[in-house]
């Protein structure tokens, strides 16, 4: 998947000229390079370069054994304890995607304004992972991430600059000329960052880059062999420009395997396999990547380290073909396929802070990763341990060995695959089929070259296990896992403050048909617009609809004259609710983005106002969705046209002001040190037991726009060698924010399944009498807002001795 041209010789490939004799003394030919594929080029063959079996790092073959840990998903301040857990596993690498919204949150004033830019994160993991643990890096910058990223790691303010007539469907990942000068100036940005942490600009023994790729999973952009290799050469072009000289790769990119062209043929693609329990699929594509770019090493980018969690679904944890045995095998399964650069999808999950998680996903990006949100490990992380104690004796070994093929008979649950090195190694893959039971038993594998190998086998169920030869060696040995110090009591909160959402005071005119990213909201925020209206009696009483248009399927609540809408349209269905509960939420229905509210009887002669609560669900993170504007694209007032007629009463077309904060966002009432005087005391129930995940929620009844709640607690004290994490659990109806002392914890979904949020240790103040502060901000829907219940929980099942 990799490939570097060096940089001197760039404009020559580019014309896809033939190397002069010259400058081939600069140059090193992969000796496995088949005739009729064009040679790889490495800037720097003494320091990085790679045939069809493994990467060669200063001068030794090197199997790389690696996992995704996000740096933008984990508090600084918590990176060297994630550290500290890949490194005592065993792996020599760490991979990273790098979201360019992250890094340049505010739209710059043109292409060559980086003042915005600010990759200060990128630069201090880098420098963590590399000179403190050891590690190599494999970096993803993108431009397209997907990572169930906000937006696909692209800022919304890139959507300003998109053409009103695009040459394509799908502006983003394009050939666009506007949009490839705005990915030159991402990679313009992010580039001379990464190429200063190369390998290459290292002293020998040191570590840095080593891989970096171009795009992402680009088999899903549907768009013609022209624009796509367009692009791709585009992104090539730029990175190489910047300094990249370590090998380049992409993922699932049918374009690179087998190219011929000059630029593209310099790069090796991977494939990403998340195969739950059919996994003999990923040798199979291990050994489809050996045969189609046989001149490559076979690198599964993304192997599956878990799976996401989305809003109304199952939890990470709760998900079939998420196990130890699963992840054991997976992996294994990678290397009897012959692929030797694997890294683990994630490694470390994290969480989306903020508002930062794609439209549809939870706060929380577990992952069921070996490395738990919270940075505890269980048997998954045991398990990996295990294959990393392995390749530390035997990586080298098995980075050089090709697939011998051969025969047995016996136990059909039971399947081999022999590879072998030019030293005589080889390394039997013996795996259990079946989920159920262990299997025992004697199997003589007849290679077609070489003698028989006796088999003795003792397999857990869907176990998989590693026979070295000739130490007559079984890997991975299991690792013990240690014991866990009793974790402290639950805190139970019994009270809290409650306030209500008292509306937005910055307010400006908005032009009809601005979404918000032209307005200069880049962000997923409750946003407000109001307008007034001044009617007739007649209007009034004729004028019964509100028609909002959106700019996508987002949900708004609606106050008319101080008061929530008792009844609203759907599309056009009409759903009434009573007045102890309200009318609160209105959505569009998919393929809608028209809401209509029955106003019958609501309006008043003189003066009216209207003030609409947009919930911005976020960006996709891939397709056309991450082109959706956000907003609110203009209102209508009218009357129902009666026998087809046009109605009495003209339609009122309604103009709007935008407040970009609520007004306790902008006065931060999450702060710990916010005035809360005149709050509401509110009693929670502290009797029923608490759901942790899914669960029905309480309904209660509504008359405000938000409701912030505000929690204190303090935390038990616990033995300072006692490592404990800890999350919230909470009852509530409504969706909205929760804040931890000052930090933006991430969103509140009602649909769930998430109940428990992860609270950062490094935001949490302990010790005795020490206090912290939850605040909790919730639109109401059909249910109301309310907080019945909360409780501040340590995950029992991770605490450490420390």
């Amino acid at each position: 998947m990799f490939h570097l041209a060096m940089f001197p010789i760039y404009s020559l490939l580019k014309r896809g000229l033939l190397l002069c004799a010259g400058l081939s003394l600069l140059l090193t030919t992969s000796p496995a390079a088949p005739a009729d594929l064009p040679a790889k080029q490495f800037a720097h063959p003494d320091r990085i370069h790679y045939d069809g079996h493994c990467l060669t790092i200063d001068g030794q073959d090197t199997l790389i054994y690696s996992g995704a840990f996000h740096y933008f998903r984990c508090p600084k301040p918590l990176w060297r304890d994630r550290f500290q857990k890949i490194k005592a596993a065993g792996f020599n690498a760490v991979e990273t995607y790098v979201p360019w919204n992250w890094h340049e949150r505010t739209q710059p004033a043109g292409l060559n304004d980086f003042s915005q830019v600010d990759l200060t994160d990128l630069k201090d993991w880098l420098k963590m992972a590399q000179d403190e643990f050891g590690l190599y890096t494999i970096i993803r910058p993108g431009p397209y991430i997907c990572a169930e990223w906000d937006g696909g790691g692209y800022p919304r303010w890139l959507l300003n600059f998109k053409p009103a007539h695009p040459l394509r469907t799908n502006w983003l990942r394009s050939d666009d000329p506007v949009y490839l000068a705005w990915s030159k100036h991402w990679y313009d940005a992010v580039c001379p960052v990464i190429a200063a942490e190369q390998l290459t600009r290292k002293p020998v023994g040191d570590h840095g880059v080593i891989l970096f790729q171009i795009e992402n999973e680009y088999n899903y952009y549907k768009g013609s062999t022209e624009e796509r290799e367009n692009h791709l050469r585009a992104l090539y072009q730029y990175a190489q420009a910047d300094g990249i000289d370590v090998p380049i790769f992409t993922c699932l990119t049918r374009e690179i395997r087998g190219s011929q062209d000059p630029l593209l043929s310099q790069v090796f693609d991977g494939s990403n396999v998340y195969p739950r329990w059919n996994v003999s699929k990923v040798r199979g594509e291990a050994e489809k990547l050996r045969s189609s770019e046989p001149n490559s090493p076979a690198m599964i980018p993304e192997l599956q380290g878990g799976w996401f969690s989305q809003i109304g679904g199952v939890l990470s944890e709760d998900q079939s073909g998420i196990t130890a045995p699963q992840i054991n095998a997976v992996t294994l399964m990678a290397y009897a396929g012959g692929a030797t650069i694997t890294s683990y999808y994630m490694l470390y999950g994290g969480l989306n802070m903020d508002g930062w998680a794609a439209r549809t996903l939870t706060t929380t990006y577990d992952y069921n990763a070996p490395i738990r949100e919270h940075g505890g490990v269980g048997d998954r992380y045991f398990a990996v341990q295990a294959i990393g104690n392995m390749l530390k004796k035997y990586g080298s070994s098995l980075a050089r060995t090709d697939l011998i093929k051969c025969t047995w008979t016996g136990d059909t649950n039971v399947d081999f695959t022999l590879r072998r090195n030019p030293n005589g190694q080889s390394f039997v893959f013996c795996f259990n089929a079946d989920r159920n039971a262990p299997h025992q038993g004697d199997v003589l594998l007849k290679p077609v070259a070489g003698d028989p190998i006796p088999v003795k086998y003792d397999l857990a169920p869907f176990g998989m296990k590693v026979l070295c030869l000739p130490a007559g060696d079984w890997q991975p040995n299991d690792v013990t896992a240690p014991e866990r110090p009793a974790a402290p009591a639950s805190v139970r909160l019994a009270t809290v403050l409650s306030r209500p959402e008292t509306g937005a005071t910055d307010w400006q005119p908005v032009p009809a048909g601005k979404s918000l990213s032209a307005l200069g909201v880049f962000d997923s925020r409750f946003v407000m617009y109001r307008t007034s209206a001044t009617l007739t009696a007649d209007q009034a009483a004729g004028l019964t609809t509100l028609e909002l248009q959106l700019f996508r399927n987002d949900s708004v609540v609606v106050k008319l004259n101080g008061h929530l809408m008792k009844n609203y349209l759907e599309g056009n269905k009409r759903k009434n609710f009573d007045s102890e509960n309200g009318g609160l939420l209105t959505k569009a229905t998919e393929g809608r983005r028209t809401i209509r509210m029955n106003l019958a009887g609501t309006l008043q002669a003189g003066a009216n106002e209207i003030v609409v609560l947009y919930e911005n669900a976020g960006q996709a993170n891939g397709g056309v969705g991450m082109e959706e504007l956000a907003g609110l694209q203009g209102g209508t007032l009218s009357g129902p046209a009666i026998g087809g007629q046009t109605p009495s009463i003209p339609p009122l077309t309604l103009s709007w002001e935008l407040a970009p904060q609520l007004a306790g966002a902008t006065a931060k009432w999450f702060s710990p040190s916010a005035d809360w005087a005149g709050a509401t005391p509110v009693s929670l129930d502290t009797t029923g037991a608490l759901a942790v995940k899914g669960g029905v929620m309480p309904s209660g009844s509504a008359t405000d726009l938000a409701t912030w709640y505000r929690m204190e607690f303090t935390l038990p004290t616990t033995d300072p060698h006692t490592w404990v994490p800890w999350g919230v659990v909470l009852a509530a109806s409504g969706n909205g924010w929760i804040y931890l002392n000052d930090q933006p914890l991430g969103r509140y979904w009602e649909a769930g399944p998430q109940r428990k949020f992860y609270l950062p240790e490094c935001w949490l103040n302990t010790g005795p009498g020490a206090k912290n502060i939850l605040t909790l901000c919730l639109r109401p829907t059909d249910k109301g807002a309310k907080l019945s219940a909360a409780e501040v929980a340590p995950y029992t099942e991770f605490t450490e001795q420390r």
